[in-house]
């Protein structure tokens, strides 16, 4: 293409100096020259507009394909995302299926435990009424071991002392009597007999106890509960700080309860065991406590569970 523009330039300069006929020739030859310089530059401008079509196809394909990843990240996210979300909501409710029965398990659980405390406590009072029994057995064994009393003289002298026993009337003698008849149900005559044992014998170890078994054939016996809880309470007054005392009280607890006198029932039962909680009969004190007046929080505890 250089050397057509050459010739051409050369031709235009010497042109006088060719002859018509060689004139004609060059022309002939340049316009041979420029034809195929216009066909080059056609094939060029095709070549380039072929180019730039399959680039323009290029950038067409790319920002296609980006459009589709594009389609398909927010497809993938909205299928990872409902996804997520039903596993979670499955694994929630399988595992609110799990827990449920847990809190219907606790519940039974405390109910077990509390019926398993009451249980324990029955057993403390029965041992402890088993102890007691062991312990008047042991009584009357001592008192069958001891020498009999010597035999009273022919001769009495009256006593001028109102309290002092009739002749013939001994410790012994008297209470063998009074637990006999109260055994065998003769309340009258038992009453009478341990009222007299406390009357000629007051300062007896076991008067206190015939007093304490006086309130208890009122309380076990006839149902007086009244005469129970007044007879318990003479034997708390008359005998402070015996073991037999102590006893007393829980028992005309018993009978203040047992006659529907609620509040002085549970202030006995609470003086009872503030001051003798090491006694046989506190745990059954506890539990009638927790049966007459059941603590607050418990209470509630229980109301919130339903």
């Amino acid at each position: 293409m250089r050397n057509t523009l050459r010739l051409l330039v050369l031709a235009l300069v010497a042109g006088p100096a060719f002859s018509p006929a060689q004139k004609k020739d060059d022309i002939l030859e340049i316009q041979r020259d420029v034809a195929d310089l216009a066909e080059k530059v056609r094939t060029l401008q095709k070549s380039q507009d072929d180019k730039l079509e399959a680039l323009r196809l290029l950038v067409q394909q790319a920002t296609t394909a980006s459009t589709q990843v594009t389609q398909d990240m927010t497809a993938l996210q909205r299928t990872l995302t409902n996804n997520i979300t039903t596993t979670l909501s499955d694994q929630q409710g399988k595992i609110s299926l799990a827990v449920a029965p847990l809190g219907s398990q606790m519940d039974a659980l405390a109910t077990s435990v509390n019926a398993l405390t009451q249980t324990v406590g029955q057993m403390n009072v029965r041992m402890g009424q088993i102890d007691s029994k062991l312990k008047d057995l042991s009584d009357k064994v001592s008192i069958l071991n001891q020498p009999a009393p010597a035999p009273p003289p022919s001769v009495v002298v009256p006593s001028a002392d109102p309290n002092a026993p009739p002749p013939g009337t001994t410790r012994l003698g008297l209470r063998q009597d009074a637990e006999k008849d109260y055994a065998s149900g003769n309340d009258e005559l038992a009453l009478k007999e341990f009222a007299n044992y406390i009357k000629y014998f007051h300062d007896d170890e076991y008067a206190p106890n015939a007093g304490y078994m006086i309130g208890m054939v009122y309380l076990q016996h006839q149902k007086d509960y009244e005469s129970a809880a007044e007879a318990f309470q003479k034997v708390i007054d008359t005998f402070p700080g015996m073991n037999k005392s102590q006893d007393a009280l829980f028992q005309k607890a018993r009978a203040l309860e047992l006659g529907g006198h609620k509040t002085e029932a549970i202030k006995a039962f609470n003086e009872f065991v503030k001051s003798y909680p090491a006694n046989d009969y506190a745990p059954q004190a506890r539990l009638e406590l927790n049966k007459l007046a059941p603590p607050a929080n418990k209470s509630k505890g229980r109301g919130a569970s339903k």
